[in-house]
């Protein structure tokens, strides 16, 4: 995957092309890892990156995203009135101008909404299906057997490029440390207990100076084949009861894409909208942008 770090001396950032992601069927290059003085600075460096983007045959612009949705992505649209919570997404104030004035706009928006813990007193069980803790002992065959799950659950969502399964791995053992027994679930079927059809991650926002009592659900993917049968709720609602067993009250439905179901989802639990994000593009062929 071709990169280059690019500084411009009041602003410096990382661009990736060539390395499958797209836009509606156009090749697309990414903008990522940025840090800039002022809106101008950042507005001068997007216009220079795009033009670098555009020589290496990009037709679309995207960021801010580290290469893939696997990496950091998105910028802050509206920061609401809660401090950020661990593993959130946190830009400076002026990115949404910057990018605008270099002429992005937003492809696909997000949102994290906050509420009361659901109180659920047995969840809902699918016929069928089982759930069991994460299996920290064995985390490399954990990533084998999550990795085409994750993929074939998020392949349809805006800007995803598959990962190799060494970089799978490498992502499950990052978030190793954050988990907590009962709040990283696997679903499987009861005839083929080795290949999952759900997963749920969340933990606790942990950050200095938070709320301890704010449980953050994180992920939660299920296979197509499993959509709309009731597997996500289950999740859902057994990772926030362990919650609630542990002594949280609250619940953060973290960063999801607004047309997703876990956003339609979110909108009966966690209804409190806490902050709203974007993805940024940019057309660089002359053609029009579709979102």
């Amino acid at each position: 995957m071709p990169d280059l770090l690019l500084d411009s001396g009041e602003a410096r950032g990382r661009l990736w092309w060539n390395h499958g992601l797209r836009w509606h069927g156009r090749p697309a290059g990414a903008l990522g890892q940025i840090a800039g003085a002022s809106q101008e600075a950042l507005t001068g460096w997007l216009g220079t990156a795009c033009d670098r983007l555009r020589t290496e045959g990009c037709a679309v612009a995207l960021g801010p995203l580290d290469g893939s949705t696997w990496g950091a992505y998105r910028l802050v649209a509206d920061a609401g009135d809660a401090p950020p919570f661990l593993l959130d997404v946190d830009t400076p104030p002026f990115w949404p101008a910057a990018f605008a004035a270099a002429g992005f706009s937003a492809v696909a928006r997000y949102t994290s909404t906050e509420g009361p813990i659901a109180q659920v007193a047995a969840p809902t069980p699918v016929p069928g299906v089982t759930l069991r803790p994460l299996d920290l002992q064995d985390l490399p065959g954990e990533a084998q057997r999550l990795h085409p799950l994750v993929d074939a659950a998020f392949s349809g969502s805006p800007a995803f490029v598959p990962l190799p399964p060494g970089g799978f791995r490498a992502h499950l053992h990052a978030l190793a440390p954050l988990v907590v027994p009962g709040l990283a679930l696997v679903a499987t079927t009861d005839d083929r207990p080795e290949v999952p059809v759900g997963f749920v991650f969340a933990y606790p926002d942990i950050r200095p100076n938070a709320r301890a009592d704010t449980l953050v659900l994180k992920t939660l993917a299920v296979a197509p084949a499993w959509a709309g049968r009731g597997v996500g709720r289950w999740l859902a609602d057994a990772v926030e009861a362990r919650g609630a067993a542990l002594g949280m009250t609250r619940v953060v439905h973290a960063l999801m894409l607004d047309q997703n179901t876990s956003r339609r989802m979110s909108g009966h639990r966690a209804t409190h909208v806490r902050r709203r994000y974007a993805l940024l593009g940019r057309t660089l062929d002359g053609q029009p942008l579709p979102a």
